[in-house]
């Protein structure tokens, strides 16, 4: 299983105005259908805003389509 590499947004780039907010690390998505359904359910459990830290909307398409798409293999 891959380390997932989702979590809320640490305090300190909080304090940091969204202007200047440094982009979220490299995000694992994982490769297997379980490691991808648990990466969607981690990040709708975000708080809003960790979630738009995130990616936010294109973030939890791409991770459906993703999802979608292992489904029909």
């Amino acid at each position: 299983m891959a380390r997932l590499n989702l979590y809320p947004m640490p305090p300190q780039i909080r304090q940091i105005p969204r202007k200047w907010r440094p982009g979220h690390p490299p995000v694992n998505l994982g490769e297997t259908l379980e490691e991808l359904m648990l990466t969607l359910e981690l990040f709708k459990i975000l708080d809003v805003e960790s979630q738009e830290y995130w990616g936010g909307d294109a973030m939890r398409k791409r991770l459906e389509q993703r999802i979608e798409q292992l489904k029909n293999v």
